[in-house]
Parts: structure tokens; C-alpha cells; sequence
């Protein structure tokens, strides 16, 4: 094969790999992203269970509000370390795309320059 054709081989391997990358960090911000939305319902349900029982202060509420709170503490507790795992391997993969896509750029460019050198020597030959 030649220098164009091993470049140009090179260069469809990167688009490969920069698509499968691309993929990974899709994938990482949708699992990060669901649980940012867990972790916001749940924000939102314990205001409202506030707002519900403010006021009542009768004892088989505040039981009631008391008991949610910590299911809702203990809840939070386990989507935020799973949160910080989701939030390292996205930036792990954005880190991965962004090369993928530098490397991709790089080798597009050279096969690009390759076939242009290539048509000048057949042009050069033709012309002679």
C-alpha cells in the first residue's frame, strides 16, 4: 500500500474510533444526566413534603415527614456517590473524544495532502 493509501486507511480507522468515543461520552452523559434528574426530583419532592406538612404539627405527621426525610437523606446519600463515579467517567470520555476527534482531524488532513500531492505527480507525469 502506498504512504496515501496507508494514510487514508489510518484516517477511516480514526473516524472509527473517534465515533466510537463520541458514542461513550453520549452514553456517560445520558447515565449522568438521569441521575442529575433523580437527584432534582428528589430536591423537589422533599420541598413539597415541607410545604404539605408546615403547619401540622400533629404527631402521626410529623412521624409521617420524618420518616420521608430520611428515606429522602438516604436516597441522596447513594445517588451522590454514584454521581461523582457518572461525573469521572464522562470527563474520562470527553477527555478520550476530544483526542479521538484531534487524532481523526490530523489524519484526515495528511490523506488530504497526500492525494493532492499524489494527483500533482500524475499530473506532472501526464504533462511531461
Amino acid at each position: 500500500m502506498s504512504r496515501a493509501g496507508d494514510i487514508a486507511a489510518l484516517a477511516r480507522l480514526a473516524a472509527l474510533e473517534r465515533d466510537r468515543r463520541m458514542q461513550a461520552l453520549r452514553d456517560a452523559g445520558a447515565a449522568r444526566a438521569a441521575t442529575l434528574a433523580a437527584l432534582a426530583d428528589l430536591a423537589a419532592a422533599q420541598a413539597e413534603a415541607r410545604a404539605a406538612t408546615r403547619g401540622d404539627g400533629s404527631p402521626p405527621v410529623q412521624h409521617c415527614a420524618e420518616r420521608f426525610a430520611d428515606w429522602a437523606q438516604a436516597r441522596k446519600a447513594a445517588l451522590n456517590p454514584e454521581l461523582a463515579r457518572q461525573t469521572a467517567a464522562w470527563l474520562e470520555a470527553r477527555a478520550a473524544a476530544t483526542t479521538a476527534h484531534g487524532r481523526g482531524q490530523v489524519l484526515e488532513q495528511l490523506a488530504g495532502q497526500a492525494r493532492e500531492e499524489r494527483l500533482r505527480q500524475r499530473e506532472a507525469r501526464s504533462g511531461a
